[in-house]
């Protein structure tokens, strides 16, 4: 791990283990220094010069695996398209939202077949069946198709009850062991907007 101390004076730079799925405390050593420092509970602090660098590695007892899948950090497939030199409008693009998770979610998705949203990285450790769920934002009545590697799933009437609200959608879905992809898309009109997707995958399936 690196931490990056971007502005001119020293600065403390500190790395919480749950933002690793680190489960319980973690071994510390500096790479720089070529020294262990023994284990941190949850947190791990250090005080790195301006303009400066540490660089660590983290040994964990435990992890768990990334079960939140933030919008904003997607896949956007037609992000910032541009033809003949001129940025195509109405693609989907990130955008802060205080009520959001993250403080962001992603607009404009659909509209088009190539203007969706892809979650690439989405791992099981086992194949089988898993309840996914879906938070958006939406005023009106928006259709979406939640694709989960290539096998399409019709979600109809997403209405969060306004724009400035979070609703959820939970359904089951059938995952591969290992990587897996989920996307989100509408060929013909506007997809809600998309806060994030939470997948149960830390318990035991069959």
């Amino acid at each position: 791990m690196a931490l990056l101390n971007q502005s001119i004076t020293p600065a403390t730079i500190s790395v919480k283990w749950k933002d690793l799925n680190i489960v319980g405390s973690a071994k510390v050593r500096d790479l720089w220094a070529r020294a262990d420092l023994g284990s941190r509970d949850s947190v791990y602090s250090a005080t790195v010069p301006g303009h400066g660098i540490s660089f660590i590695k983290v040994t964990a007892h435990k992890t768990r695996l990334k079960d939140v899948f933030e919008a904003e950090y997607a896949w956007l497939n037609d992000f910032n398209l541009t033809q003949n030199g001129e940025t195509v409008p109405g693609l989907a693009k990130p955008a802060g939202d205080s009520i959001c998770s993250g403080k962001a979610k992603v607009i404009q998705i659909g509209n088009r077949p190539d203007n969706y949203i892809e979650f690439q990285h989405v791992f099981a450790r086992k194949a089988g069946q898993y309840n996914l769920s879906l938070y958006y934002l939406s005023g009106e009545d928006r259709n979406a198709t939640l694709s989960v590697n290539g096998t399409d799933i019709p979600l109809s009437c997403l209405n969060s009850g306004g724009w400035d609200k979070i609703a959820r959608e939970t359904l089951p879905v059938k995952l591969l062991k290992g990587y897996n992809i989920i996307r989100i898309s509408n060929a013909t009109d506007w997809a809600p907007d998309i806060d994030r997707i939470e997948i149960d995958l830390n318990k035991n399936h069959r």
